[in-house]
């Protein structure tokens, strides 16, 4: 889950925005991209163009309030990112779907964080071939203690808890740490299946049963009930038209 943005507002001028703001009067369909890692840090493009999970809800919200915009098209190409940006995102869509169309079109992937967002859209367009799915929640960690003790580091930690080096990279992890951390991505995980089972109308438990981190093909998604229809960024489009 994963993508940034500014504080100030900059749209983004795509080929696609232009292409789908050739109709005139309240007949615009807007289109919104979210492309590479969904995260709510700051950063701009080699072009200086803003984006991230912030930039994204100001244009999804600004879409909602604009009265000549009569449906959304979010282009997702994502492999995911942040759980917190991707559920400001979702939020959003959920928002904007109660007052007008929102539709979702699958680029190359549209996996963890990317599908966390599509889940909230009315109807999601895939490719045969598009890679999503992966719903979960994955933390890695690191350990060097044996290699610290080869080269003499002797870290000297100074804490206000017990827990506070939590996943240290010097030491072991404790069982109870382990404990700790697993209820963590437990909670996260059940909030991600929440948001899939009320997005998609599924049952939490079946969804349960494809959320189990693997990716689906576009194709395989559609037989599962994760997204709606086969199609490319065009047929998506001709649907909201």
């Amino acid at each position: 889950l994963l993508v940034k943005s500014n504080d100030k507002d900059q749209e983004e001028s795509t080929e696609s925005d232009i292409s789908a703001f050739n109709y005139l009067g309240s007949n615009r369909i807007k289109v919104i991209s979210i492309e590479g890692v969904i995260m709510d840090q700051s950063r701009e493009s080699i072009f200086s163009l803003k984006r991230g999970a912030r930039a994204t809800i100001r244009k999804l919200k600004k879409a909602a309030k604009d009265k000549n915009v009569k449906g959304v098209l979010i282009r997702i190409n994502s492999p995911g990112g942040t759980v917190g940006a991707s559920q400001e995102i979702n939020q959003a869509v959920s928002e904007l779907a109660e007052q007008k169309p929102v539709i979702a079109t699958m680029g190359d992937i549209a996996a963890s964080g990317g599908y966390y967002v599509a889940c909230a859209c009315d109807k999601i367009y895939a490719n045969p071939g598009t890679l999503t799915g992966s719903i979960g929640v994955i933390m890695s960690l690191m350990n060097v203690k044996e290699l610290a003790d080869k080269v003499g580091i002797k870290p000297k930690i100074v804490k206000s808890g017990p827990f506070k080096d939590i996943a240290s990279m010097y030491r072991p992890m404790t069982e109870e740490e382990q404990k700790l951390l697993q209820a963590l991505i437990d909670d996260s995980y059940d909030q991600f299946v929440t948001a899939v089972s009320e997005g998609r109308k599924m049952e939490k438990e079946k969804v349960k049963k494809l959320a189990d981190g693997r990716i689906y093909s576009g194709r395989q998604a559609l037989k599962n009930g994760l997204v709606d229809k086969l199609g490319s960024y065009h047929d998506a489009l001709d649907e909201l038209q």
